[in-house]
Order: structure tokens, then C-alpha cells, then sequence
């Protein structure tokens, strides 16, 4: 992250010119040059020959080895851990992200679930690897594992699409529909107020039924998340969720 920030900060200043995109690029040889050899530093001498380079294809650092999701899709134990992240390491592993899937029995975001993620994260110092935490229960990202959309519906039932119907009768159904408009000599009228004592009449009347998302099983049984609400963000921000790595 350092890198890419120092990317950005570097190619803000001296992209305008011709001139200045030189010495940018100088710049960044030179940046790179030096953090590259300082990251390799960490597992070795620097890697700056081929036989250096197929040393560490041939047994790579945990900095440049697999990163596997450990999936979390039952109920997690201690034992089932230290199992886990053991083997993980036998096979050469670099490190894990924890990701909880559907089939989770110990609940997620509970004290337990993350006690159990501090002591997967000690785990993996013990043994020697990286280990994050998969920033959602499956996906997408922002439901919290069910735990947003139930203190707040109104983060999914404000709809996510609107479906066009047309009739010529205003039907007695019409309170169900979200937007009605009514054509009269090639204009629009929002009659959506109207629909009761209007019931019955003729017209080219147009509908619009708001479409909400349903409980998915991928998804925990909860819904998807409408994360553009401001209360939604809110609710997020305030999660008592950690980022962790080792």
C-alpha cells in the first residue's frame, strides 16, 4: 500500500510535462529498486541473479506462496484449527484468509467467531503465516453476514429496479403498484394518489412495481444490501469488525 500511495502521490505532482514525466520515471526506478530489494530482504538476500530466482520458485517465501481462503462453513473448534492451519503449512502454504461461507453454524461477527479468528491469527504467527480475515460472510460485501439488513430494513426494501406494466382499465390491484401515471394527449399525469376513487375508469395507464431482492441462500438467507443509503454507511462504519493480519 505504501508503494501505491507514493505512486500516487509522486505522478500527481510530475505528470503535467514532458520534463517532469522523466523525472518521475527516475524516480521510480529508483523507489522500486530499493523497496523491491528491501521486501526481498525479509525472507533472503536480494533476488538478483537466475539461480536466486529459482531458489525461490523452488521454495518460495510465505511472502510470494499461495494464499488459499480457508473456508469457515461449519461449527469451528480449536482442534479443527490447529488441524487446519498445520496441514496448510505442510503443503507450503504462505498464509490463509479466513472466509466464512454459508454452512457457518458459530455465528458470525459473535465474541466466539472472533475470538476463534484471534487465535487463528496467533495460529498463524506460530507457524509462520500471513493470515487475514475475508471482509464479509460469502459475498458481496456490506450485508455483514445478515446482521446489517436485520437491524435495518430499510437498507433492502427500498427496491432495486422498478417493472413496467400497462393497462386500459385502472385495475383494483393498482394500490400494490409503486408509480401510476395516467397518458392523456401525450402527457404523463402521477396519479399514484388516485388510484382508489380512479378504479374501474378507462385510460392508458402505466405502472411501475418496485422490485426488492428476495433471501438468498448464498447469502445467509439475508438480502442484498442497498449500501448508497447514507444509514447503511453508518451502520457499517460503526461495525465492530477488525482488519487483522499477521
Amino acid at each position: 500500500m505504501n508503494r501505491i500511495f507514493l505512486h500516487l502521490i509522486i505522478k500527481s505532482i510530475y505528470f503535467n510535462t514532458n520534463i517532469m514525466k522523466i523525472h518521475y520515471l527516475i524516480l521510480m526506478a529508483v523507489f522500486f529498486g530499493m523497496t523491491s530489494c528491501n521486501s526481498a530482504q525479509k525472507c533472503g538476500d536480494c533476488i538478483n541473479n537466475f539461480e536466486a530466482l529459482r531458489g525461490e520458485f523452488a521454495e518460495p517465501a510465505k511472502e510470494y506462496g499461495t494464499v488459499p481462503l480457508y473456508v469457515w462453513n461449519t461449527t469451528i473448534t480449536r482442534e479443527q484449527i490447529d488441524r487446519t492451519m498445520a496441514d496448510l503449512k505442510d503443503k507450503g502454504f504462505g498464509g490463509v484468509f479466513v472466509h466464512p461461507r454459508p454452512g457457518l453454524i458459530t455465528e458470525y461477527l459473535s465474541d466466539e467467531w472472533f475470538d476463534l479468528f484471534r487465535y487463528t491469527l496467533d495460529k498463524g504467527k506460530q507457524l509462520g503465516l500471513n493470515t487475514w480475515m475475508y471482509d464479509e460472510n460469502s459475498y458481496p460485501s456490506g450485508f455483514a453476514g445478515g446482521h446489517v439488513p436485520a437491524l435495518m430494513p430499510e437498507s433492502y426494501n427500498q427496491g432495486q429496479g422498478l417493472q413496467l406494466h400497462k393497462f386500459e382499465i385502472l385495475p383494483d390491484t393498482a394500490a400494490r403498484y409503486f408509480i401510476c401515471m395516467k397518458e392523456e394527449d401525450g402527457k404523463f399525469t402521477d396519479i399514484t394518489a388516485n388510484v382508489q376513487t380512479d378504479a374501474g375508469k378507462k385510460g392508458a395507464i402505466t405502472f411501475f412495481r418496485k422490485l426488492t431482492t428476495t433471501n438468498r441462500p448464498g447469502m445467509g438467507g439475508s438480502r442484498m444490501l442497498i449500501c448508497c443509503i447514507p444509514a447503511s454507511r453508518k451502520s457499517l462504519s460503526n461495525s465492530p469488525c477488525p482488519v487483522t493480519s499477521a
